[in-house]
């Protein structure tokens, strides 16, 4: 069975695994966050790779949940300086390069484990060691 996690959430991190992992990262916050037993169900079932997010998205329960939250981020957002904006987007920036960097550092930890795993040579020299 394929992992949920192995597959693209959206459509628009148009494969940008970094992304990806920011996104699902952030649904579980909210998922987290939610005493919404419905709401986080959905959450799931995108997690879970059961439906697309954009689908979900669309859900009077998801919007419902969403929309008070994304107000009162909006006037945070409003009572901000530019100064205070453009930290905000450069600590968005830093996280993102961090979870691409996260999904960079798995795949080479991945790539030389299936390496590893694929060399005879080398599982001889473990038998012999053992």
């Amino acid at each position: 069975m394929t992992n949920p996690e192995d597959k693209p959430l959206l459509d628009v991190t148009r494969n940008d695994p970094g992304m990806d992992r920011y996104l699902r990262d952030s649904l579980r916050t909210l998922k987290d966050a939610t005493d919404n037993p419905e709401f986080a169900r959905l959450i799931d079932d995108v997690l879970q790779g059961r439906r697309s997010l954009r689908e979900v998205a669309f859900t009077p329960e998801f919007s419902r949940e969403l929309d008070s939250g994304v107000q009162q981020f909006a006037e945070q957002y409003e009572q901000l300086s530019d100064e205070e904006r453009d930290q905000l987007a450069q600590q968005g920036e830093r996280e993102l390069a961090n979870k691409r960097a996260e999904v960079e550092q798995e795949r080479r930890q991945s790539s030389v484990q299936n390496d590893e795993d694929d060399d005879p040579d080398l599982h001889e020299w473990r038998d012999f060691l053992r």
